[in-house]
């Protein structure tokens, strides 16, 4: 009993140690897996729309959300500041890891080989490609360097996800406030639901909780994936009116005894 007990001790010590871990690995794939359908969508419409200049369209693209972005009036967050974090830190930590792959494919194996070679006493000087010459990062520059349209469509496509991300984020002072509201509504509601002997309905509360995580991605998905947005309130107001309902409902038919 004692060893079954410190089993079962360890394990769930184990389990709060992980689920963090598990959150975070979670929420960095789907942020991935959005970021790359943004790029793979906005590259679509640019050789649909442009098929001579589809860099040239995705530029124009970029500069028309830049311009919805400047007409933003911010009160809790400066919209133009996350969108350049959000574009700098993935773009970094993409050249970051393609740097650390080339260096660990082209780098590593020749240091190794130069180490034996030294120990085997054939050859005593190093090769060209140890020492301070970095092989991996200069193959990397010449990628870069020979793939130019593609990298600017890739740049261009990162940043347009980084400005829709802000004006995603810059609903949020609206949708606080509204929830807000509709929580206020929906306690009311259930409190007269509950002292009338009102219906019970879990099936409602239920389906406006789903309904809530549901809008609230698929919004951030149209959202990063249109074409184009000349106008954000009237994508991002339909969604925040939504969200809104959602939490109203979900309060007002949540149960009535505790």
């Amino acid at each position: 009993m004692p060893a079954d007990r410190n089993h079962i001790e360890h394990g769930v010590l184990v389990r709060q140690w992980k689920w963090p871990l598990r959150v975070v690995f979670w929420w960095v794939m789907i942020a991935s897996c959005v970021w790359v359908y943004a790029i793979a969508a906005h590259w679509l419409w640019a050789w649909r729309a442009a098929p001579q200049a589809p860099l040239a369209h995705s530029r124009a693209v970029l500069e028309s959300d830049l311009a919805a972005l400047a007409r933003l009036r911010p009160r809790l967050i400066e919209p133009m500041r996350v969108a350049s974090w959000v574009a700098s830190t993935l773009q970094g930590s993409v050249l970051d890891a393609c740097v650390g792959a080339a260096r660990a494919l082209m780098n590593w194996p020749t240091r190794y080989r130069d180490a034996r070679t030294r120990q085997a006493g054939a050859g005593g000087a190093a090769s060209p490609t140890s020492g301070k010459f970095d092989a991996g990062a200069q193959f990397i520059v010449d990628q870069l360097a020979a793939s130019s349209e593609a990298l600017g469509m890739l740049a261009t496509g990162t940043q347009i996800f980084a400005v829709r991300t802000a004006l995603y984020l810059a609903s949020l002072p609206l949708l606080a406030l509204l929830a807000g509201v509709a929580l206020a509504d929906g306690f009311v509601a259930r409190a007269r639901r509950k002292a009338c002997a009102g219906r019970e309905s879990a099936s409602l509360y239920h389906r406006a909780k789903l309904a809530l995580s549901f809008v609230a991605i698929l919004g951030y998905v149209a959202c990063v994936g249109a074409p184009s947005i000349l106008e954000p309130s009237r994508l991002l107001l339909p969604i925040v009116l939504l969200v809104t309902l959602a939490v109203r409902v979900q309060v007002a038919y949540y149960k009535k005894y505790l």
